[in-house]
């Protein structure tokens, strides 16, 4: 029930009767003009609600409206409507209805007197006002009576175009959004332009209110705007022929018979606003009117999903690439032995792509790119990627760079990136924040107001530490920002839900959707590679039959644990193994197994008895890449060494002449005849040529 304090009257609802006074403020629960009618009946201000018809009537209004103090109207959102702002939104107000206000100037406060009705009881007494006055001369005719004419039938009334979204059937979700979504879907628009179509149509509402009885006998619509799309009844049928502009519609016995849906160009969130015109008519006058107007389409901005394009060299398959990659990007340069010999590169591993905007009416940019590397907790799960080895502490041991020319320099807020901008073209953009997170999580911020269509990122690569195998999976985020050019759609109630997105602000507007977030995967396949041994050998001369000790050096240069590293040596026939901690020998090959990663030392070897001369000895030093099962997932790879060793004979010289062991002295003058004998001591079996030298003075 209304209630009326200090001249503010509250508690108006359906059904509520008001007498107004002048000078009073009537609250009314709704919040816009636009979701009542206004409307006069005779001094009265009837308000009808469109949504459900219920009415209030305030009695006499008008006729307040008409006085020094005016009634007013305060909307719930605070807004005020005067007395005579009414009267404008009343269609064809008729000031000639209403009728002035009542009453007059009051008389003072009285003392108390009483009132009754008159009778007559004399004028005191025994005397009586009868025939206290004799007739006059003035006389009055007998009038007669006045002929009022019947007021014209006018053919009035009003129109009211809506455009509204509804809820497909089935769903329990809010029932209608006011206006309508690009491309009829309310939800982020995925990356094939050709699934853009949602299935959220624009409904067109036309509601006819008459003054009395007045009927619609035909609509029209105008003004359509040359890329927008009329639908009849079927919104994913064939579109309407409209020419000019226009389209008439079937009306039959003042009802239009056509469902009427409207669909924008493809990826188009610009408002519009269409024409109309109505022909009405008053069954009881047969008097016709054209009731003309235009109505405001609002279409809700909604963002595409970003288009991700892989660079060269990528396996792929929808949202996920491939990149198979050697270990310190190293490539087989030599072959000794008949075994590949890696020869280690830089572990900087591209993991480029260009993204772009589908969307090309510049509402629409890139604002920001996300990967994440994805880290196993556990080495023993499964064969598949390991995901990036971290340091124990949570710390990716991962570099996030921009590798061009051989060159890799580490991205930070400086970094420019290419980039195609709407209205400057190909250009270059700095991210307005880049971050590192410790588990390796690069994030790169772009501002939206940049309209960013296209960001080429075909140059970002990682690197990781030298000799690292691990496999890594990057898991990529791009976020594209949409927009609005205008206004936006509205829930039919705040908080409410719609096709799946919730009102999170609780402020009634639809735009939750102006943000989509492409994701794909990105698999590194780094495969293991034996890295190349650094060896060097040598040995000093040594006499016949004695032992000599071979000197080996080597260094090997993973240290990670995936590799293991074993010298080895292969003595020619009859050479012997005498001595050497660590060494084994298996009939003349010489194996050590090195535990770090470096080995400084070697074996002692015998020469054959009856053995001089020199020989060469082969030591190899050998890197085996395994898995962590022990399983060699990679060739040896080998660095040989080549060992030249001089073994010197004894000679042994036996004098002729007693106390002459070097030097003979002839007797005299004339010849002489100088013998020796030359005893080897053992038998020559090195078939080795054996020359004797002497030399004569004097």
């Amino acid at each position: 029930m209304a209630k009326t304090e200090n001249g503010i009257v509250t508690g108006t609802s359906a059904g509520t009767v008001l007498a107004i006074e002048e000078d009073q403020n009537i609250l009314l629960d709704v919040s816009s003009p636009d979701l009542v009618v206004f409307s006069q009946d005779g001094s009265d201000l009837i308000i009808t609600t469109i949504e459900d018809g219920s009415k209030i009537v305030l009695e006499g209004f008008f006729s307040q409206a008409a006085t020094e103090l005016p009634p007013q109207l305060t909307l719930s959102d605070g807004s005020v409507i005067s007395a005579s702002d009414v009267s404008g939104l009343v269609e064809a107000f008729d000031p000639s209805q209403v009728a002035p206000a009542a009453g007059g100037a009051g008389g003072a406060d009285g003392g108390g007197a009483e009132f009754s009705r008159y009778t007559d009881d004399g004028i005191g007494n025994g005397i009586s006002i009868e025939d206290l006055l004799l007739p006059t001369e003035l006389a009055f005719d007998t009038q007669e009576e006045e002929e009022f004419l019947a007021g014209q039938d006018d053919t009035g009334g009003s129109l009211k175009i809506e455009f509204v979204t509804r809820e497909p059937k089935g769903n329990t979700d809010a029932d209608f959004v006011s206006g309508g979504f690009e491309d009829w879907n309310p939800n982020i628009h995925p990356s094939d332009p050709q699934n853009d179509l949602g299935s959220f149509p624009v409904e067109v509402l036309i509601t006819f209110t008459a003054e009395d009885n007045e009927e619609i006998t035909s609509f029209t619509l105008n003004d359509i705007p040359d890329d927008v799309e009329i639908f009849l009844d079927d919104p994913f049928g064939s579109p309407a022929i409209v020419v000019g502009g226009e389209l008439e519609l079937t009306v039959v016995d003042g009802v239009i018979q056509e469902q009427i849906y409207i669909r924008l160009p493809e990826d188009n969130d610009a408002d519009i606003e269409i024409g109309y015109s109505a022909t009405i008519v008053d069954p009881d006058s047969s008097l016709t009117n054209t009731l003309t107007g235009n109505a405001t389409l609002v279409v809700d901005a909604v963002a595409d999903e970003a288009v991700i394009d892989f660079a060269d060299g990528s396996s792929r398959e929808g949202d996920y690439a491939l990149w198979n990659y050697n270990e310190d990007n190293a490539e087989s340069s030599e072959e000794l032995q008949g075994v590949a010999c890696y020869v280690d590169g830089q572990p900087v591993y591209n993991v480029g792509f260009n993204t772009s905007v589908d969307d090309r009416d510049g509402s629409e940019s890139i604002t920001k790119v996300t990967l994440t590397p994805g880290v196993n907790t556990s080495v023993s799960e499964g064969s598949g990627f390991d995901g990036v080895a971290a340091d124990g502490t949570g710390t990716a041991l991962m570099t996030w760079v921009m590798e061009a020319g051989g060159t890799a320099t580490e991205i930070t807020t400086g970094t420019l990136f290419t980039a195609n901008v709407e209205g400057v073209g190909s250009t270059t953009v700095a991210a307005t924040s880049v971050s590192v997170s410790a588990d390796g999580a690069l994030v790169l911020t772009f501002d939206a107001s940049l309209n960013i269509l296209d960001l080429d990122l075909n140059a970002l690569s990682i690197q990781l530490p030298q000799h690292t195998d691990d496999d890594v999976t990057l898991n990529l985020a791009v976020e594209v920002t949409e927009t609005p050019t205008d206004l936006e759609a509205s829930y039919d109630a705040p908080g409410g839900s719609f096709g799946g997105q919730t009102d999170t602000n609780n402020d009634g507007i639809f735009d939750e959707n102006n943000v989509s977030i492409k994701t794909a995967t990105l698999q590194l396949n780094v495969g293991a590679v034996a890295d190349k041994p650094i060896l060097s050998v040598s040995a000093g001369e040594t006499n016949e039959d004695q032992p000599i000790v071979l000197n080996v050096e080597a260094t090997f240069p993973d240290i990670d644990g995936s590799e293991t590293h074993m010298i080895t040596i292969d003595l020619p026939d009859g050479w012997a193994f005498i001595s050497g901690e660590g060494w084994s020998d298996n009939d003349g090959t010489l194996t050590y197994t090195v535990s770090g990663d470096s080995y400084i030392g070697g074996p002692t070897v015998q020469p054959p008895d009856v053995y001089f001369g020199s020989a060469s000895i082969s030591v190899t030093a050998t890197a085996t890449e395994t898995d962590e099962e022990g399983i060699i997932v990679h060739e040896e790879c080998s660095t040989v060494g080549s060992l030249v060793i001089t073994d010197s004979a004894i000679v042994t010289v036996i004098p002729t002449t007693s106390g002459s062991d070097f030097a003979v002295e002839a007797p005299g003058d004339g010849s002489h005849e100088l013998s020796f004998d030359l005893a080897l001591g053992e038998e020559n079996d090195s078939g080795s040529t054996i020359r004797v030298y002497f030399e004569l003075t004097g």
